[in-house]
């Protein structure tokens, strides 16, 4: 069973025209979130190994360079 107060506010803050639709976006919405809370169990990981400068084909600017 859904709330329907539930579901009328989120048809409201999301501008859904129907339930169905609000069910949709909030359920998107809410996986969006999710994925992206996820992000940081990737931070310091060493996921990516590898010469940025090589990768950009060559060194930097001369302005850069030490």
């Amino acid at each position: 069973m859904v709330d329907e107060t539930l579901l009328e506010e989120a048809k409201t803050i999301l501008g859904a025209k129907n339930y169905s639709e609000a069910l949709d976006l909030a359920l998107r919405e809410a996986i969006r979130v999710r994925k992206v809370m996820n992000l940081t169990s990737y931070f310091g990981k060493d996921l990516w190994k590898g010469d940025l400068a090589e990768m950009r084909g060559g060194s930097l600017p001369q302005t850069f360079e030490s």
